[in-house]
């Protein structure tokens, strides 16, 4: 089972790939503004030599003083989830 989950607040972005008991992941220490998530998603998973639809689930990392990345990042990953018929989990 291959999990994707991501996560952040308004200065740190994280995007965590959990596969075959194995665990990668990658911190970015950057402001919403200057950003782009889908980017760095797309990024990390190319370097990971994952696609997009070989993960089987997705994870949302919900730190507790972060509630408009959050919301964002949560409907992101809604939407990926729905389209590519796919759970997603709140951590």
């Amino acid at each position: 089972m291959t999990q994707l989950a991501i996560g952040g607040d308004r200065d740190e972005f994280v995007v965590r790939v959990v596969s075959n008991e194995m665990i990668r992941q990658r911190r970015w220490q950057q402001s919403t503004k200057q950003r782009n998530d889908l980017k760095s998603i797309a990024s990390f998973l190319g370097e990971c030599e994952i696609s997009l639809a070989s993960v089987d689930q997705f994870c949302l990392l919900m730190p507790p003083h972060s509630r408009t990345t959050v919301r964002v990042l949560g409907t992101v990953l809604t939407t990926i989830a729905w389209y590519m018929n796919r759970s997603l989990v709140i951590l």
